[in-house]
C-alpha cells in the first residue's frame, strides 16, 4: 500500500504481483520522504511554461529533475507501518495553521550566472519554517521519525547547472513570469524508493521489449528504469544495464527503447493539503448516466436515423425524441445522449447532489434531461 501511495487494494495487489520476482521484496527497506510546497493556479501555469520552454530551447538542466516546489524539510526515512501516522501528522499541522499563512507568498526573482530562482521574502520564509518545525514535531510524536526542517533560504529553483551561453534566454523567460500571480500552495508529502535514491539517470520505457536472453530485462511501456553509470561496464554498445521500478528486476535493455525521464516522475504522493486564503469549492466528478453508444454500440446513429435524418426509436431504452442538431444528426456521434435508464440514473444522482453546484460537460446531454438538470441545480449554478 505504501509503494502505491495508499491508492486502493487493487493497486497494491497489482504492485505485489508485478514484484513477485523482485530480489528485494522481503527486505524491510523504508522509503525516503520529503515535504514540499507545490504551487497551483496561474503561477503554476507560468512556471510550467518556463520549464517547457527552457528545456526546449536550452536543453535539460538540474532544475528539470523535479517539478516546481519549495523545500520545507530534508529527506527522511519512515517505516511502512508508520506512514499513515505520518500523513495524519501533516493533516494535523495544516489544520493548526489554517488561515495563518497569507497568500500569495511574496516572491522575488534572483538571477546569477549559474542559478535562477524565486526566493520567499525573509519574514514570510520564517513563517513557513515555523510551519515545517511544527510538522517535524508532530511527525516525531505520531510516527516516531526524525524530520529536519529546511534551514537555508526558501525558494523555487527554476534553473541551475546550465551552460553559461544559455543565461540570456533563461533570464528573458524568467523575467516574463508574474510573481504576484494568484496561487494556492499545497503541502505535499512524497516518497521515493531508497534503492534508487543515488542513481544518476532515470529512464522511461517507450516501447515494450521481450527478452531474448536470460540476462535481458523485460520492458513494459510506461515503466521507469533506474540506471547507474557504475553498472554500465557489463553492457555492450547500444545496450544499457538498469533496474525496473515496476518489477524490481535488473538486466540489459536496448538503449533505443527508452528515453530520459525526470527523477520526480517516479515519486509517490502520500498527502497533499492546500494552504489558501480563499474559500474552497468541492467538486464531485460523477458519470451522470448510461449513454446510447455504451448500450447500443458506436454505430447507434446509423440505426436510429433514416435517410432524411429523422429519428427512429427502435428500443424502449432509447429517448422518446431527440432535438435537431445544427450540423445534422451526425453531430450525435461526437456528443451522445443518454438512455431512458441513464435519465433515471441522472435523476438519482441529482437528488443526492441537489445542494451542490451543477456542472454539465455536454450541451446535448443537458438538453436530453432538462428536468433532471433542474433538480441538480440550486438557485445559483456554475456552467462550463
Amino acid at each position: 500500500m505504501v509503494s502505491t501511495g495508499g491508492k486502493n487494494v487493487q493497486a497494491a495487489c497489482d504492485w505485489l504481483f508485478s514484484h513477485l520476482d523482485d530480489p528485494f521484496l522481503d527486505d524491510h527497506l523504508p522509503r525516503e520522504y520529503v515535504l514540499y510546497l507545490r504551487p497551483s493556479g496561474p503561477l503554476l501555469q507560468q512556471l510550467t511554461h518556463f520549464w517547457k520552454q527552457s528545456r526546449l530551447t536550452c536543453g535539460k538542466n538540474k532544475a528539470h529533475n523535479i517539478f516546481p516546489h519549495i523545500t520545507l524539510c530534508q529527506f527522511f526515512m519512515c517505516a511502512d507501518e508508520k506512514v499513515e501516522a505520518l500523513t495524519d501528522a501533516l493533516q494535523t499541522t495544516v489544520a493548526k495553521w489554517k488561515g495563518r499563512i497569507p497568500m500569495p507568498l511574496p516572491l522575488e526573482l534572483y538571477i546569477s550566472s549559474s542559478f535562477i530562482g524565486l526566493f520567499v521574502e525573509e519574514q514570510m520564509a520564517e513563517v513557513l519554517k515555523s510551519f515545517a518545525a511544527d510538522f517535524a514535531t508532530e511527525a516525531t510524536s505520531k510516527a516516531d521519525v526524525h524530520v529536519e526542517p529546511h534551514k537555508k533560504q526558501l525558494h523555487v529553483t527554476m534553473a541551475y547547472h546550465f551552460n553559461a551561453s544559455h543565461l540570456p534566454v533563461l533570464e528573458k523567460l524568467a523575467k516574463s513570469i508574474e510573481v504576484t500571480a494568484g496561487c494556492d500552495w499545497l503541502a505535499v508529502l512524497l516518497s521515493r524508493d531508497i534503492r534508487f535514491a543515488n542513481h544518476e539517470v532515470t529512464l522511461q520505457v517507450m516501447y515494450p521489449y521481450v527478452p531474448q536472453n536470460d540476462d535481458e530485462l523485460e520492458l513494459l511501456q510506461g515503466d521507469f528504469i533506474f540506471m547507474s553509470p557504475v553498472e554500465q561496464s557489463t553492457a555492450s554498445e547500444g545496450w544499457l544495464y538498469g533496474t525496473s521500478l515496476g518489477t524490481g528486476l535488473s538486466g540489459l535493455l536496448p538503449e533505443n527503447y527508452v528515453s530520459r525521464a525526470d527523477e520526480s516522475d517516479t515519486w509517490v504522493v502520500h498527502g497533499a493539503t492546500a494552504h489558501s486564503s480563499s474559500p474552497k469549492m468541492r467538486l464531485f466528478v460523477c458519470r451522470h448516466g448510461e449513454r446510447m453508444d455504451v448500450v447500443f454500440g458506436k454505430h447507434w446513429v446509423t440505426q436510429c436515423f433514416d435517410s432524411k435524418g429523422g429519428y427512429i426509436r427502435s428500443n424502449l431504452n432509447m429517448p422518446c425524441s431527440l432535438p435537431s442538431r445544427s450540423g445534422g444528426h451526425r453531430d450525435y456521434e461526437k456528443d451522445c445522449p443518454i438512455t431512458v435508464f441513464g435519465s433515471t440514473q441522472a435523476r438519482l444522482v441529482g437528488l443526492f447532489k441537489k445542494k451542490f453546484y451543477y456542472c454539465c460537460s455536454g450541451p446535448i446531454n443537458f438538453i436530453s434531461f432538462p428536468s433532471t438538470a433542474t433538480l441538480m441545480t440550486p438557485s445559483e449554478h456554475l456552467a462550463l
